[in-house]
C-alpha cells in the first residue's frame, strides 16, 4: 500500500498535463480571435465587389434597353434625309440635313414632304424626293405660267418663299416653260394668250411644286404627275445645321 502511495504521490508531482493543457487553452482563443477578423475583412471586401459589379451591370443593362428603344421610336417616328439638287431654293439648301416626321401626319396645303416616287425611264426619281404641297384631293389647281401665279380652288396662293429665276439665273416673273410640262394656250379679253395648267386632283394624291418654280421636276412634269399620297415618307419638320442644332422649316 505505502508503495502505490508513494507513486501516486510521484505522479501527482510531476504531472504537467494540467498545465499543458491550461496553455492550450489559453492561446487557441487567442489564434481564433486573430484570423476572424482577416476572414471578415476579406468577406466584406468580396461583398462590395460583388455589388458594385451588379450596379454596374444594371446600369449596363438600362442603357441598352434605352438606347433600344430611342432607335425604335426614331425608326418609327423620324427619319433623317438629305437634300439632293436646288429644287426647294431658297427655302432648302443642297446637301441640308432634314428631320422628317410620318406620326399621325396627313398631308395638308403648304407643308414641305419627303416622297419616294418610282420612275422605269428615269433613274433619278427613284429616290426620295422633297417638295412642297400645293392641293390636296378634290382641289382645283390653275397655274398661268405667263402671270406666274397658282391659285387652288379659285383662290391665289401669297407664295413669298418661292424663287423665279431663269436658266440664266436672272429673276423673272413667269414660271419656264420644260417639254415636259403640262400646259394649253388659253386666249384673255385683253388679247394676249396665257400659257395655263388646270386640273382637279385626283382621290387620294397630291399636287406638289418646288419653291425653286424654275428648276422643279414637280407635279407639272408629267414624270411625276401627281403624287400618290400612299408614297409620302413624312412631313420637313426641322433643318439640322451643325452649328445651331435644329430650325424648323417653313
Amino acid at each position: 500500500m505505502s508503495d502505490w502511495n508513494e507513486l501516486d504521490q510521484e505522479t501527482n508531482e510531476t504531472s504537467d498535463c494540467p498545465q499543458t493543457q491550461d496553455v492550450a487553452n489559453d492561446s487557441a482563443p487567442e489564434s481564433h480571435e486573430d484570423i476572424t477578423p482577416v476572414i471578415e475583412e476579406n468577406n466584406t471586401s468580396a461583398k462590395k465587389s460583388f455589388s458594385l459589379s451588379c450596379l454596374l451591370l444594371e446600369y449596363v443593362e438600362l442603357f441598352v434597353i434605352c438606347l433600344g428603344a430611342v432607335l425604335i421610336i426614331f425608326s418609327m417616328i423620324f427619319r433623317i434625309c438629305t437634300v439632293s439638287g436646288d429644287s426647294m431654293m431658297p427655302t432648302l439648301k443642297n446637301e441640308e440635313l432634314l428631320l422628317v416626321s410620318n406620326l399621325f401626319y396627313e398631308p395638308k396645303s403648304g407643308d414641305i414632304i419627303i416622297f419616294h416616287q418610282t420612275s422605269e425611264t428615269h433613274e433619278r426619281f427613284n429616290e426620295p424626293i422633297v417638295k412642297r404641297v400645293i392641293a390636296t384631293e378634290g382641289q382645283r389647281v390653275y397655274i398661268d405660267f405667263t402671270a406666274g401665279i397658282v391659285e387652288v380652288d379659285g383662290i391665289e396662293l401669297q407664295e413669298d418663299y418661292i424663287q423665279l429665276v431663269n436658266s440664266l439665273g436672272y429673276h423673272t416673273g413667269e414660271y419656264t416653260l420644260f417639254a415636259n410640262h403640262n400646259f394649253c394656250m388659253l386666249p384673255f379679253s385683253d388679247g394676249t394668250t396665257h400659257r395655263v395648267f388646270e386640273a382637279t386632283v385626283p382621290e387620294g394624291c397630291l399636287f406638289v411644286m418646288g419653291d425653286n418654280r424654275n428648276n422643279s421636276a414637280d407635279s407639272r412634269d408629267q414624270i411625276i404627275g401627281f403624287v400618290d399620297a400612299r408614297r409620302v415618307l413624312g412631313q420637313v419638320l426641322f433643318r439640322i445645321d451643325k452649328n445651331t442644332g435644329l430650325k424648323p422649316v417653313n
